[in-house]
């Protein structure tokens, strides 16, 4: 029998595309309603607040797909910002901090992924451990302040200057974007990681190691992670044990709203972009329409919590429809 078209079902399937239309909607809307919106410092500030929000996601995308979740990208992420500062400051080269940080939330990743599959752990509480754990040791490292460095670095030169009119920032959005995208679905690795969390049973009869496979998904987080350190003490000029704020929570949400399913097996890092610059028009218009501040988390909560009801809303509806 013919499935039955369903434009709602069809719309939550080309998840990017429904996004991308409502990022167009509310600036046009945001554009007549506002006088400050639809200026070039508003829009590049918009891009520059969610471009380590998208490496966050990105990375969140690889996990979650394959079944995971990690609650400690943000803190990892701020241990790499303040460890690979102290090595551009002792060394002076801006490609051995890089390296640094990278290296380092790679295996905070990795260690994510080894206890939770190794000894049997839940993901939530392994994660949420590490998350403090990493707070801690970046807290002891800077005794709490932040650590400068200087503006001749590759930080500085991506966090605080532009190509042209584009700020670097911005410019590198699409780039982690493509780049996770291209591994996540048109390689063998990527397919792999995909299937070991939509039936890690049905992946582990057909010879996958589900196991390494999903360390290695957190490895993945963990990397993207370095990175986003990386653009994180460029944004701020500075290594900072506490800025991770609710940029975990915002990476998570991204994510989901973008379109990979909580339940794992599906995942699309483009879908991921989109929802963080989502996230972050959301937290503009707030600014814009003079909502205080303290609504944004509460804003960002409602709407992780109605995209995970569409969801389930949607598979049903696909299930119903096949019947």
């Amino acid at each position: 029998m013919k499935k039955k078209f369903n434009f709602f079902t069809w719309l939550l399937d080309k998840r990017e595309i429904a996004l991308t239309l409502l990022i167009l909607i509310m600036a046009v809307i945001m554009s007549f309603t506002t006088d400050t919106f639809f200026s070039k410092e508003n829009i590049f500030n918009i891009f520059k607040q969610a471009a380590i929000t998208v490496v966050l996601a990105c990375g969140l995308t690889f996990i979650i797909s394959g079944g995971g979740i990690d609650l400690s990208v943000a803190n990892n992420m701020c241990l790499s910002s303040v460890l690979l500062c102290i090595v551009y400051n002792a060394t002076g080269s801006s490609l051995l901090a890089l390296l640094t940080g990278i290296g380092v939330s790679a295996v905070v990743g990795a260690m994510n992924g080894v206890m939770i599959t190794k000894l049997g752990l839940p993901p939530f509480i392994v994660t949420m451990g590490v998350s403090n754990i990493c707070t801690g040791l970046a807290l002891v490292v800077t005794k709490g302040y932040p650590i400068n460095f200087s503006n001749k670095s590759l930080m500085f030169t991506i966090g605080q200057t532009s190509l042209g009119p584009i700020p670097y920032l911005i410019l590198l959005i699409p780039l982690f974007a493509l780049g996770g995208q291209f591994l996540l679905r048109k390689t063998v690795l990527g397919n792999r990681l995909q299937a070991c969390g939509g039936n890690p049973v049905a992946a582990s009869l057909s010879g996958l190691n589900v196991s390494n496979l999903k360390i290695l998904t957190y490895t993945i987080g963990g990397i993207f992670a370095g990175c986003a350190g990386f653009l994180l003490a460029g944004r701020l000029n500075s290594g900072n044990p506490s800025a991770a704020g609710t940029l975990g929570m915002d990476a998570i949400c991204a994510t989901v709203v973008g379109g990979t399913s909580m339940m794992g097996g599906g995942g699309t890092v483009i879908g991921s972009m989109v929802g963080a610059v989502l996230m972050q028009l959301i937290k503009n218009a707030l600014i814009q329409y003079e909502v205080s501040m303290y609504w944004q988390t509460t804003v960002i909560g409602i709407v992780l919590i109605c995209v995970c009801a569409l969801d389930l809303v949607s598979r049903k509806a696909g299930e119903k429809g096949l019947k």
